[in-house]
């Protein structure tokens, strides 16, 4: 039982200090941790912005395809440096992606320094050809003309000599044409396209206002944070979704004059003054109509401006902008663009196809649910493909589980299930129409491993098969661009399977192995084990173990892990802090290594200090079945459930005799905070 408690606020966290759980028979004499100023400067390694991360050895090899796949490249690190590997995908074979020694001599010609060739500052690397390569150095950089406005240099190394690269000169919130032709940016809330082969500049809108501009991002938007926005030294990139040619776009005309202003008082001025500075902003609360948005088309080649004839799509603050929520999409050919309209209450999904030449719109599939009805797992790109034949693959949740669906294109009915059972889909990596698979992540199939853990199956669309590409019992991550987040200027994303579908990358790990990359055929054949992820650089690392417990109501497994000290002893008795985050929309316990390490939970800190940490889902969040999730849902106090956390603990208790239960502490950010507020009281 919960007895009198000591809590403690910092920012959006509460620790809560001082409880006692009832103690079990075998209670052992308690050791107060003894900390010292050097044990909090230790411990900082594992908060925001410490070190530990890059102690981790290939925590990413910044992998890319070569071709439509054929061969890839990617940065191995050793204890001594970093190579660049190129690999043959079907053989496995490998040899360097180029000669270490003369790359070195060649940006020695512009760098005022040797370089060491196993040590080469390379920050981005792009092959021209065999020999030539555009490569961007990490700063600081120093050319010999000591202009510094330039990192990035064309390299041959047949003539080992580089000679500065710039490509035309762009805005920092432009966003480019897949051509790299045109860019685009937002000025004075109008679009403005810039013609990169001679920097010539026209509007394409002249009525935008404050309010009511064109390619913002909404202010009540929860992922918008205007007042960050403006204090920022550089503007949030346009909202733009370019067509894969490039001779047309997608933007969007935000309408939030309706919405009332809110006002923030930051009491510590980044100029250093001492008056506190006011900002207001557009923000909608709870019952307030949201904002509004308009999508137009731009065709650069035809000089039009198209609106998509279909009603405003609307939110509230937790919701973002459809660009910025992969909700909107191009076919291949530009021909047609697709709208995913998710109402604020989420309780609607609308799929819409709109004629680009035209904006004329239509309707083509609709689900609603008297609870939150989602479009893919939490915070995931929608998982909804158009397939050539116009056939649709949509998610739902329909049958208690998330799984995939696939309707007839033409008479727009369910042809039938692609898979099926207690597991949830979580994503979808790559189809193959041809052959008549669908790749993708699932969790909770395999018995007796975490449900949590991602997998790779393919399943045929008639829904007759479902196979394990990824046999490992490990966490599986793997990435596919979508959206928004493929248009961010010098910043493409990783993408697990190569263009041809014929290949793809796999990193595993769970939180307490730091894991692999390798390198499989589509059928799932390991083909090469690309590199090891190891902490070697990193001594003195926390112990960190992974449970099972029951909930409170004995009713679902729950999983968790406990970070112990480094210097843990099982002899001894130690108090155990819950570091709890309740969702609704995420999990508080990483089912990565990288991620245990960098949590926003940071338990890892807490463990430097002599603490037990203890993180654990309870019911009521994602990535299980809809009710498990649904129990939260109208009732954001039942969230994570507390009782299944003080199950844990005493579940815990009674097969570990070194958790004393006698000091038990509570701690989290942001619902986390809300979470331990609640315990407390």
């Amino acid at each position: 039982m919960l007895k009198t408690c000591i809590t403690i606020a910092v920012g959006c966290s509460l620790l809560l200090l001082g409880c006692s759980l009832k103690q079990p028979a075998h209670k052992m004499k308690p050791e107060a941790p003894s900390v010292s100023p050097a044990d909090f400067t230790k411990a900082d390694r594992f908060l925001s912005g410490g070190k530990i991360l890059n102690g981790i050895i290939n925590r990413d090899i910044d992998f890319h395809w070569l071709g439509q796949g054929e061969a890839l490249w990617y940065k191995l690190q050793t204890l001594q440096g970093y190579s660049y590997i190129k690999v043959d995908s079907a053989s496995g074979g490998s040899a360097p992606l180029f000669n270490h020694t003369l790359m070195s001599r060649a940006l020695a010609t512009v760098l005022d320094k040797e370089l060491d060739p196993e040590n080469l500052p390379i920050k981005r690397l792009d092959p021209l050809s065999n020999r030539r390569y555009l490569v961007t150095l990490l700063p600081p950089v120093a050319p010999k003309d000591n202009s510094g406005l330039n990192s990035t240099w064309q390299c041959d190394l047949t003539k080992i000599t580089c000679q500065s690269y710039r490509a035309g000169d762009s805005h920092p919130s432009a966003i480019t044409s897949p051509s790299g032709r045109y860019n685009v940016l937002s000025r004075d809330h109008n679009l403005w396209l810039i013609d990169t082969s001679d920097q010539s500049e026209r509007a394409l809108t002249g009525e935008g206002i404050p309010n009511f501009g064109y390619g913002g991002i909404p202010e009540s938007a929860i992922w918008g944070n205007p007042v960050s926005r403006r204090r920022a030294p550089e503007p949030a990139p346009v909202q733009v979704l370019w067509a894969p040619r490039g001779d047309k776009f997608v933007s969007v005309r935000v309408d939030e004059r309706h919405i009332k202003e809110l006002t923030l008082v930051q009491s510590v001025p980044d100029d250093g003054s001492y008056r506190p500075k006011v900002h207001d902003y557009r923000q909608s609360l709870v019952g307030d109509e949201g904002y509004k948005i308009q999508l137009h088309i731009f065709d650069i080649s035809q000089g039009k401006q198209i609106i998509v004839k279909y009603r405003a799509l609307t939110g509230s603050s937790g919701y973002q902008g459809p660009i910025e929520a992969n909700n909107v999409w191009w076919n291949e050919d530009a021909s047609k663009l697709y709208v995913l309209d998710v109402d604020s209450s989420y309780r609607k999904l609308t799929l819409v196809e709109v004629d680009a030449m035209s904006g004329d719109s239509r309707v083509l599939l609709e689900e609603t649910d008297i609870r939150q009805l989602l479009p893919a797992p939490p915070i995931t790109a929608p998982l909804i493909r158009i397939l050539e034949n116009g056939d649709i693959i949509w998610f739902s949740e329909r049958s208690g589980w998330g799984h995939l669906y696939l309707y007839d294109g033409k008479t727009l009915t369910l042809k039938q299930a692609i898979t099926r059972g207690e597991w949830l889909v979580r994503d979808i990596l790559h189809v193959d129409e041809e052959q008549g698979w669908v790749y993708l992540a699932g969790s909770g199939k395999q018995a007796d491993v975490d449900v949590y853990y991602k997998s790779l199956y393919r399943a045929k669309l008639d829904g007759s098969e479902l196979q394990l590409l990824t046999p490992e019992i490990a966490n599986h991550e793997l990435s596919t661009p979508t959206g928004y987040q493929t248009q961010l200027p010098n910043q493409p994303p990783p993408r697990s399977f190569s263009p041809s579908g014929q290949y793809f990358i796999d990193h595993y790990s769970t939180p307490e192995e730091p894991g692999a990359w390798v390198l499989r055929s589509k059928e799932g054949r390991l083909i090469r084990k690309l590199a090891e992820v190891s902490v070697t650089n990193s001594p003195d690392f926390p112990n960190i173990e992974t449970f099972k417990v029951k909930s409170a109501d004995g009713q679902y497994d729950l999983y968790g892990t406990l970070i112990k000290p480094s210097n843990f002893d099982p002899s001894k008795s130690y108090p155990i802090v819950d570091g709890i985050y309740p969702g609704p929309q995420w999990i508080g316990t990483s089912k990565t290594f990288e991620g245990t390490l960098s949590s926003f939970l940071q338990p890892l800190s807490l463990a430097d200090l002599g603490f037990i940490v203890m993180t654990v889902d309870g019911r009521g969040t994602p990535f299980r079945s809809k009710a498990f999730r649904d129990i939260s849902y109208g009732n954001a106090h039942t969230a994570g459930m507390l009782q299944d956390h003080v199950s844990a603990l005493q579940q815990l208790g009674e097969s570990r005799p070194y958790i004393d239960l006698e000091r038990v502490g509570i701690y989290g950010i942001s619902g986390g905070g809300f979470a331990t507020a609640r315990a407390l009281f």
